[in-house]
């Protein structure tokens, strides 16, 4: 069992053409962290129904190139996703939706969101697939 905390590897995103104030650049990206730890779930699994897609993007989201009106790079905090596109922002829900995470050694998938119920639900445990058949099922 790996109990190395911390360590990850950043998954490269492309939000598509610039989108920023000015277009201080081509394409607008994030790096996104392909593991989660207990306290990241946590924190997903403590916040309002409303708001777990956006605490799982400030939980996953490592780096972006995002900038404010001003030309400073955007924090990664909840108000910051507040200024995503619709364009960018179904990317990266249907990117986070249908990521895998590690967690503990063990992959994780993020849940795919109910039909009709807007953000998507994480569930009180991480949907985990133990048995390595790539069939994932809700933690007992």
């Amino acid at each position: 069992m790996d109990l190395a905390r911390g360590q990850f590897t950043l998954v490269d995103l492309s939000l598509g053409k610039c989108e920023c104030p000015g277009a201080p650049h081509t394409k607008d990206w994030v790096k996104y962290r392909d593991r989660l730890e207990y306290g990241d779930w946590r924190k997903i699994n403590a916040a309002q129904a409303d708001e777990k897609q956006v605490v799982l993007f400030t939980r996953a989201v490592a780096e972006w190139n995002l900038v404010d009106l001003d030309g400073d790079l955007l924090p990664i905090e909840m108000a910051s996703f507040d200024h995503l596109s619709t364009r960018q922002a179904a990317i990266l829900i249907g990117t986070l939706d249908s990521a895998s995470f590690v967690l503990s050694g063990v992959e994780v998938k993020a849940p795919k969101p109910e039909t009709g119920t807007g953000p998507s639900q994480i569930p009180d445990s991480p949907i985990v697939d133990t048995s390595g058949s790539g069939h994932s099922e809700p933690e007992a």
